[in-house]
């Protein structure tokens, strides 16, 4: 508890959204305690008296590993000790006879004379299960990339197959006295199953909660989501009906969020994990709710922002949604979720209402914190707080405990007092004494669905204000801006239509488009275009015009500019939310690439954040495909790469001749670096470098491979040098033309 304790402070201070749903959080079996090594355990239910294959990836050779194989108590059945000679180790144990019920693997690391955790997965030894389930999943992914599926029958397949992950997970915790639940779950799936394979849709007819999911890009894997369809979906099928989206906290899920936003909390003596197991009877509401599961706790951000709109967009194509009643609310990282996704797409939604929220690291802070300078820029430019100005459509109901230890209750307060100055419409309520399970009282009763009832989305306002600091630019209905003349500083931009009049107002904009649907001025109508006070165009829109900032005027652009990939809003860190690859340089020596090899080996373990692993490849497999599909991190000494030496003349940083440049400054030769840049072998992609004059040095970046996060920041700008303990010392920002503007020390 002292250890968790410890966690949530480090979290809090980080300045990320991660705020812990409930302090018996989310544990999943082999999840990484510390990046030492990957533990592979194969099969995970066995039968009694069978054999199972442990497979150890050591990421440092020098460290001494040992296998124990375990009963619940903590009696060891089987130690076994993993030499450090090979990368890999594979060791075979044996389940002990007529053992029924669940065992553990650990994996220690020898640390300063100790034995530490470093890994473990649980086994269960159960009836054969595991055979009829795997045989049951293959018919399905069999019926699922059939030629002649459609997409209702391949959605209802996804849906299957989400409901078998979630059978499996059961039968890898199950204890004996699970048997009936387990075959009466096996029973369902098979007759999901078998009315595919017959051409029908077996959720047809289904209503209240379900278990759905789809068919991921990012990793081909079923994604999962929770649903409620209520009970009078259907009976007429030209009616319309609104949409609630659920985000759940920190290690959390879509299941458990889904229970949360109908008020029903835990049992007494029920805790979170076995809360996940169950779907008590849900209220009838006239709502659709979804819940997507945003790949457990990425902060609703890169891909997991991508897992929320996809969901979305899935449940709008299958069900009767009402586009102008869709709403959103979220608590702890699902609470900050829906307050910077509510705000900066505030066109979507017709309301939302986040609980026990953080909005911004600066939001009881000065401008001169712990913070370097350059790193201010970004950090405030992440700050959903600062962009409460979106809200000018959008009501904002905000939910937060008095006593709030994880997420203090002046966040909320902060953005309500914000939006009253702005005049939007907005409550709050604080609940006194309540620490951070400020969601029972919100959600108390389902009370949350009558607030979003009164709300409509005006999908044609004559008047618009958006506002934002991401370099990549964004979109509010009507309005776009393309490019900030100076990036993470906020751009802002208020337009408004009076008859075939179209004002427009900016402040640190260098190109912007206007999308004006016919609902407002008809595509063939003559209409005159105002910006900042001076007519920049005459005549009719059409379905989207541009327009461009040049010397001290906005010039009507008879086509648009293309788009040029620009830093992102948080630096490096924004890439690792993103689809990349790890790639490690193979032309120096075999110390230069066992080097590379093991930092991006490392790397491309998530651990505990969200359960996603990437692939690592040597550099000769790099190919188009794959730099088209993914941005790269590549790492690598400096002549180590042929990548690097073929396209050095390319990238913002000098490397060269064993020197590394950044500006008129040379990183010292017992220092590493890592840098982001557009991909010199595919401009549409981003490439960060990692890299160093020698393999020694390249190990400076151990600490940067081992954590998410190496500084108690959200981002370390685009650049940051680090010593040989792992520490970053100096870093920096690139313009939008990828030239260095700012430099600091950490």
């Amino acid at each position: 508890m002292k250890h968790f304790a410890c966690l949530i402070k480090i979290l809090v201070l980080l300045g990320v959204l991660i705020m812990v749903e409930e302090i018996n959080a989310y544990g999943q079996g082999a999840k990484i305690q510390r990046k030492t090594a990957l533990l592979t355990v194969q099969p995970e239910v066995v039968v009694q008296g069978a054999e199972i294959n442990a497979v150890v990836q050591a990421f440092d050779e020098k460290t001494l590993l040992r296998l124990n194989l375990s009963y619940p108590s903590g009696v060891i059945i089987e130690q076994i000790q993993v030499t450090g000679d090979s990368p890999v180790s594979s060791v075979v144990l044996k389940i002990p006879k007529g053992f029924k019920g669940n065992l553990r693997v650990i994996l220690e690391a020898r640390r300063n004379g100790y034995w530490m955790p470093a890994a473990d997965q649980n086994i269960n030894v159960l009836p054969d299960y595991w055979q009829k389930l795997t045989d049951i999943i293959k018919n399905i992914e069999s019926i699922e990339s059939s030629k002649n599926i459609d997409i209702t029958q391949k959605r209802s397949s996804w849906a299957a197959l989400a409901y078998a992950e979630d059978l499996m997970d059961r039968v890898k915790f199950a204890d004996v006295n699970s048997s009936w639940e387990l075959e009466y779950k096996l029973s369902e799936l098979e007759a999901m199953g078998k009315a595919l394979g017959e051409g029908k849709n077996p959720l047809a007819d289904n209503r209240g909660y379900q278990l759905r999911g789809y068919r991921s890009d990012l990793n081909n894997e079923i994604q999962p989501y929770s649903l409620y369809l209520p009970n009078g979906y259907g009976i007429d099928a030209e009616q319309k009906w609104p949409m609630v989206v659920m985000l759940h906290g920190a290690w959390s899920n879509h299941h458990l969020a889904l229970r949360r936003v109908f008020g029903v909390t835990n049992n007494r003596g029920e805790d979170d994990i076995s809360a996940k197991r169950v779907m008590p009877d849900l209220p009838d509401v006239p709502f659709i709710v979804v819940s997507p599961n945003g790949y457990e706790t990425m902060c609703y951000r890169g891909f997991a922002e991508d897992d929320v709109w996809r969901v979305i967009n899935e449940v709008e194509e299958m069900f009767n949604v009402d586009q102008n009643r869709i709403y959103l609310t979220g608590l702890s990282m699902g609470g900050g979720g829906t307050g910077m996704l509510g705000l900066r797409c505030a066109d979507r939604f017709a309301a939302i209402a986040p609980v026990c929220a953080f909005f911004g690291a600066f939001l009881d802070l000065n401008a001169v914190d712990k913070r370097p300078e350059f790193l201010q820029w970004p950090e405030k430019a992440i700050s959903t707080y600062n962009q409460a100005e979106n809200a000018f459509q959008l009501p904002v109901k905000l939910m937060h405990g008095d006593v709030d230890p994880i997420v203090p209750v002046h966040n909320s307060r902060a953005v309500y007092e914000q939006l009253q100055k702005l005049g939007y419409k907005s409550e709050i309520e604080v609940y006194p004494g309540v620490g951070h399970a400020a969601w029972v009282p919100s959600y108390e009763n389902a009370r949350i669905f009558d607030w979003f009832a009164q709300f409509e989305r005006n999908p044609y306002p004559e008047k618009v204000i958006f506002k934002t600091a991401d370099p990549l630019g964004g979109s509010s209905y009507w309005v776009r801006i393309d490019e900030l003349e100076k990036i993470r500083r906020f751009g802002r931009i208020e337009a408004e239509i009076s008859d075939t009049k179209v004002s427009v107002f900016t402040d640190n904009i260098a190109r912007l488009s206007l999308t004006i649907p016919d609902a407002l001025i008809a595509e063939d109508a003559v209409a005159k275009v105002i910006i900042d006070g001076e007519e920049a165009y005459n005549g009719t829109l059409g379905s989207e015009i541009n327009f461009q900032y040049d010397n001290g005027q906005w010039k009507w652009l008879r086509k648009p500019v293309e788009q040029k990939l620009a830093p992102l809003v948080n630096g490096a860190y924004g890439v690792m939310e993103q689809r990349h690859i790890y790639v490690y340089g193979t032309s120096g020596t075999s110390e230069e690439e066992e080097a590379a090899r093991s930092l991006a080996k490392t790397k491309s373990i998530y651990g505990a954040w969200a359960d996603v692993q990437w692939d690592v490849i040597p550099e000769e497999a790099l190919s188009p495909k794959i730099m088209n599909n993914n941005h790269i991190f590549l790492f690598s000494t400096i002549e180590g790469s042929a990548f690097l030496r073929d396209h050095a003349d390319k990238l913002p940083i000098k490397l060269n001749e064993g020197i590394i440049k950044v500006g008129d400054r040379v990183i010292k030769q017992d220092q590493a670096i890592v840098f982001l840049c557009p991909n010199p072998a595919n401009p549409s992609r981003y490439l960060l470098v990692c890299t160093a004059a020698s393999a020694e040095s390249l190990q400076c970046l151990r600490e940067f491979a081992l954590n998410q996060r190496t500084l108690e920041f959200d981002t370390i700008g685009d650049f940051a040098v680090y010593n040989s303990d792992g520490k970053p010392v100096w870093g920096g920002l690139f313009d939008k033309n990828w030239q260095v503007e700012m430099t600091g020390e950490f």
